[in-house]
């Protein structure tokens, strides 16, 4: 039997977990715990390590991993640019992640925070609130699908978000590998960033 070390479990998490590990005769030990310096031994005995986290993995981990066994380590999300690639190749550590964390979501919600935007929804709530119905210029929206939106990344979130702009009459662009800001985006009305926020994308944007 496959022996496994749960890290970053919500209490939600569990009894999906417990259902999975009894189906597929896996021993699972979970904690809420994420893997840092000092929750690194906690996975001594077992085949392999699942997480989800947002912090990085320190780099001692894969040596210390590698010295106990573990043989891969599971990220419960899309997004690896915590891990070390090259320090876990060199301990003969597999890293896989989830390829596909649901993009329909993510790009429901940046339609939903452009309709927001646009629309002008928080400054109308906030008068609401105030019990101010008055209809002036500060609460006017603009309509999306006169709007020209750029998307910056077309992975399977991008795509998606631009197929939703699109199908509400927006012109969308394809932004490519960089944008100017001082020139193209001024063209655009919004722009879209659907990639991951690590060094080498923040030169995407050329000021």
């Amino acid at each position: 039997m496959y022996s496994i070390k749960m890290y970053g479990v919500k209490a939600e998490d569990r009894p999906f977990a417990e259902r999975w590990a009894q189906k597929h005769q896996v021993k699972l030990a979970m904690t809420t715990d994420v893997i840092n310096e000092r929750t690194i031994d906690d996975a001594r005995g077992f085949d392999g390590v699942t997480t989800l986290q947002v912090t990085d993995i320190p780099r001692e981990t894969y040596a210390r991993f590698h010295a106990m066994g573990i043989k891969q380590i599971a990220q419960r999300s899309a997004g690896y640019d915590m891990y070390d690639l090259a320090e876990a190749t060199k301990n003969h550590i597999i890293i896989s992640n989830v390829p596909s964390y649901s993009p329909e979501s993510i790009a429901e919600y940046a339609l939903t925070t452009a309709l927001n935007l646009v629309r002008r929804v928080p400054q109308i709530q906030q008068r609401v609130a105030a019990h101010n119905f008055t209809w002036q210029t500060p609460i006017r929206g603009r309509v999306i699908g006169k709007m020209t939106i750029a998307v910056l990344g077309t992975g399977r979130i991008g795509a998606h978000a631009a197929r939703l702009f699109h199908g509400i009459g927006a012109k969308v662009i394809e932004a490519g590998k960089k944008l100017s800001v001082q020139n193209e985006s001024r063209t655009m009305n919004q722009i879209l960033v659907h990639r991951p926020a690590s060094y080498v994308h923040r030169k995407s944007f050329l000021i």
